[in-house]
């Protein structure tokens, strides 16, 4: 399974044949702990994203391989523009 987003309200949409929807209790900064933090990254109070999976971003959104639009908070632009570049540049080696 490839984890494309974590939402807060519990749910981590994966991908296997289809886009499935799985749920489980937990919030999200202990998930994101137990995520690689080389390829997921909070991008809102309410998201988790894998960077494998965008098409896009810019200062206030994500965009997905899917089509789907996440904003990006002030709270976590900072990180997510530094930890999306070192993703780039990783997979540019």
């Amino acid at each position: 399974m490839n984890i494309t987003i974590c939402e807060d309200n519990i749910q981590i949409v994966g991908e296997l044949e289809k886009i499935d929807t799985y749920e489980f209790y937990s919030n999200l900064s202990d998930i994101l702990v137990k995520l690689n933090m080389m390829i997921f990254v909070r991008v809102h109070n309410s998201y988790i994203v894998n960077m494998e999976y965008i098409k896009t971003s810019d200062a206030n959104y994500v965009i997905l391989t899917n089509g789907e639009k996440i904003s990006i908070t002030k709270k976590f632009y900072k990180d997510f523009n530094t930890a999306y570049r070192n993703f780039v540049l990783m997979r540019a080696k």
